[in-house]
């Protein structure tokens, strides 16, 4: 499914779930749900498949491990941010992006932000969905002095953007994170469906063989 949804052969496919997948710490007992996101998103948004796994090497790090932010849901962000960079530039400015959100209440704008009606609380609580998260936040979009220093200039345009899109945000995360997503989609937007989940998951358990990975 991930290769015919993203019109990559089995092997460039593999690897970019693999590199994605390394970024969460997953394992094999996750690939098929990685693998229904990534297919999922390819068809839904406008990242290619190769081009949201250059983004995750770049944030998927900070995403898991910072800002608590599940696979999914990375990769419906990377969707919604690729309406204005894609690939590696695009998971760096996200990954920009979720360190400030994350650091917000400690940071050199947190004054402002909380004037402009922010719960600081509720934006940096990593328990609580990144939707939630990110739509708090977004109170600020409407003034320039404080998107620019909470973001930094390098990062304020993707930033912008996101919040001018955050309504479309959930209903992308609702088709990556739902399972067997990858395949009715796959099903309905293509003439023939050749390969399975099953055949992906095994590709990619050979490329970890064959690379010497565990």
């Amino acid at each position: 499914v991930l290769a015919k949804a993203g019109r990559m052969e089995l092997g460039p496919a593999a690897e970019s779930l693999t590199m994605s997948m390394n970024q969460f710490g997953h394992s094999a007992s996750q690939a098929t749900t990685d693998v229904d996101a990534l297919a999922a998103g390819a068809v839904a948004g406008s990242s290619r498949i190769a081009e949201t796994s250059e983004a995750l090497q770049r944030f998927g790090s900070v995403a898991a491990n910072v800002a608590k932010v599940t696979y999914a849901e990375s990769v419906a962000l990377v969707e919604l941010g690729s309406k204005f960079e894609k690939g590696s530039e695009e998971g760096t400015r996200l990954r920009n992006i979720l360190l400030d959100m994350t650091n917000v209440k400690f940071g050199p704008a947190a004054k402002e932000v909380r004037a402009l009606g922010v719960d600081l609380n509720k934006v940096s609580n990593t328990a609580l969905p990144f939707g939630e998260r990110f739509k708090e936040i977004s109170k600020i979009k409407g003034n320039p002095e404080a998107m620019e220093k909470l973001f930094d200039k390098r990062n304020v345009a993707m930033a912008s953007g996101l919040m001018s899109l955050i309504d479309q945000y959930d209903k992308i995360y609702a088709v990556t994170s739902k399972v067997g997503t990858a395949d009715a989609m796959a099903a309905k937007n293509m003439d023939t469906l050749d390969q399975s989940v099953n055949q992906l998951v095994a590709a990619w358990e050979t490329e970890i063989t064959t690379s010497g990975k565990t």
